[in-house]
């Protein structure tokens, strides 16, 4: 298979600016200086930059021949991760209403990091303290109604 970065590049270059122009339209939080539109324009503008990167990565090896894809991205093991990937994020958006965010994150992490290598408890412990802080982060700070599923009434 022969893909070039500059074309991914141009993807993720629209992808972000597409994700830009939509939070544009977010509403702001009354008394704030960020709202919801914050972390979708950061995340666009992180975008645009990685595809900026590939670009240039696709022009210069462009420049010597078309550029081959990662042998890594041959081997079955990593096709099924970035299966689990895609299917973890289908199951949060079919999910997360019923199941909350908190158990379907620390669940769906700490599976993401056991398929990457990871050790059970370390796996374990970093999935439930990026849950905690994330939930923190998108409850308290940017006041986004992460769902609450199972745990409803309990806090």
């Amino acid at each position: 298979m022969r893909l070039n970065d500059a074309v991914f590049g141009l993807i993720f270059i629209a992808l972000g600016l597409t994700m830009i122009l939509i939070a544009s339209g977010f509403p702001a939080f009354p008394g704030q200086p960020y709202g919801a539109a914050l972390l979708p324009t950061l995340l666009g503008g992180g975008f645009i930059i990685c595809g900026g990167l590939l670009c240039l990565r696709g022009w210069r090896v462009r420049a010597g021949g078309m550029a081959m894809a990662d042998p890594a991205l041959k081997e079955p093991g990593t096709l099924v991760s970035m299966a689990l990937v895609v299917v973890l994020i289908l199951a949060y958006i079919l999910f997360s209403d019923p199941v909350g965010y908190v158990p379907f994150m620390a669940v769906a992490l700490t599976l993401l990091l056991l398929r990457f290598g990871n050790r059970p408890l370390p796996a374990l412990a970093v999935a439930l303290l990026t849950t905690v802080v994330s939930q923190w982060f998108f409850g308290r700070i940017l006041l986004v109604p992460l769902p609450r599923g199972i745990l409803e009434g309990l806090f």
